[in-house]
């Protein structure tokens, strides 16, 4: 939703400045623009690893104290 709301901006952004903009600025920005739910899509998936990778270490250490616990 928010990838159709992105292009469809920067489609009337250049309609409206199309006496100001080259024509290659605005191919320039359309296709950048038709680029960004890769990446956003991209972050989400590298955010959620991180996370899951926190937790991992997050058991080790507990795992860990437990461990030590039980030996003492």
């Amino acid at each position: 939703m928010i990838h159709c709301l992105f292009l469809t901006f920067t489609a009337v952004l250049t309609v409206a400045m199309r006496g100001e903009m080259p024509p290659g600025m605005a191919g320039f920005l359309i296709s950048y623009v038709l680029a960004v739910p890769d990446v956003l899509s991209w972050l989400l998936k590298m955010s959620a690893q991180m996370e899951s990778s926190g937790v991992a270490i997050e058991r080790v250490k507990e795992y860990m104290e437990v461990r030590l616990k039980s030996l003492k």
